[in-house]
């Protein structure tokens, strides 16, 4: 985290203070393992930037294990003493399809644009209980 002005300083940043807080450093989270078999149980990393005395504004996050294939970036609203409300998410996921999801302000995806590994994109367009309202497709796969 950095502070303007704060009174606690432990290095500098463009005029800002560098403090590690305990919070701060449950905030960088790197992790893996295997089982008995050698097979990837769990393997991940994360970073995330927090507003201060809030929650995280700006995750980026990444997992390769047994069950999930997926990297990206999360931008959310972060309010004191509130849950986050996740409003953007860039991303890869299991089957390889590249993704932009808009959500509301109460955190309901209501635009995704989806580009699957076979290349044909699509635009969804999605009501508050995330029904597709409207869906423009792309061209067919392109062939190579």
């Amino acid at each position: 985290m950095f502070h303007r002005n704060s009174g606690k300083r432990r290095g500098r940043f463009n005029g800002f203070s560098r403090l590690t807080t305990c919070a701060e450093r449950h905030r960088r989270h790197f992790s893996g393992r295997c089982n008995a078999n050698g097979e990837v149980v769990d393997a991940g990393g994360s970073l995330s930037f927090d507003r201060y005395n809030a929650n995280q504004v700006v995750q980026l996050i990444g997992v390769d294990d047994k069950d999930s294939h997926f990297a990206g970036l999360a931008v959310s609203d972060s309010k004191e003493h509130e849950r986050n409300k996740q409003r953007i998410w860039v991303g890869r996921d299991n089957d390889g399809t590249a993704t932009l999801s808009m959500m509301d302000g109460a955190g309901h995806a209501r635009i995704e644009m989806k580009v699957p590994a076979d290349g044909a994109p699509v635009i969804n367009f999605l009501d508050r209980d995330g029904k597709v309202q409207k869906s423009i497709a792309g061209a067919d796969a392109v062939k190579n």
